[in-house]
């Protein structure tokens, strides 16, 4: 027997839809964020380990300053528009940095002069970014899946789906190997 779904009860079906594609959005876009991050701290270690030189190095890091914060402004935007507070929250800092790094300086380059005195900040500073950035993943995989269980499933398919999860855990195999 087939019962309609919560969204198509009630209408908004569509919107529930649109929702959940958002946080697909997010879900890619976090992702990318956290690769350009990781492929910068690679490129930093490269230029430490002196397997790149120093105007390779700063032209990379160049090139994805702009795309990381335009990709990051979308999160933090797309996070508001969805009433996400925790996710927008969670962002809130590397905007900030984002915004000062750009008011200070007047750029977001890398300088090719100063890449190597401002390597170990650099990396640190990376670092940090990308804790934040593989948390706002997490968060937006977990909210986007939370979302897509309660608008997509009935209470009953919720309350089986538990049940199934509850009975798969008290009867996991242990294999030793």
């Amino acid at each position: 027997h087939s019962r309609p779904r919560a969204g198509a009860r009630d209408g908004t079906s569509l919107l529930a839809m649109i929702i959940a594609s958002v946080w697909a959005v997010l879900f890619i876009l976090a992702s990318l964020l956290l690769g350009i991050n990781l492929y910068t701290i690679m490129t930093l270690a490269d230029l430490s380990q002196d397997l790149v030189n120093p105007h390779d190095c700063a032209t990379r890091l160049n090139k994805l300053h702009a795309p990381e914060f335009i990709i990051h402004g979308a999160v933090v935007l797309l996070g508001a528009l969805c009433g996400c507070v925790s996710l927008t929250l969670l962002n809130a800092p590397i905007a900030y940095y984002h915004y000062a790094q750009y008011a200070a300086h007047g750029t977001h380059a890398t300088d090719v002069t100063t890449v190597f005195a401002t390597l170990d900040e650099e990396r640190r500073r990376r670092t940090v970014k990308c804790a934040l950035y593989a948390a706002g993943l997490l968060r937006t995989l977990y909210l986007g899946t939370h979302h897509a269980v309660h608008t997509f499933m009935t209470e009953e398919e919720r309350t089986k789906a538990a049940e199934f999860m509850r009975e798969a855990m008290l009867h996991q195999h242990h294999y030793h190997y």
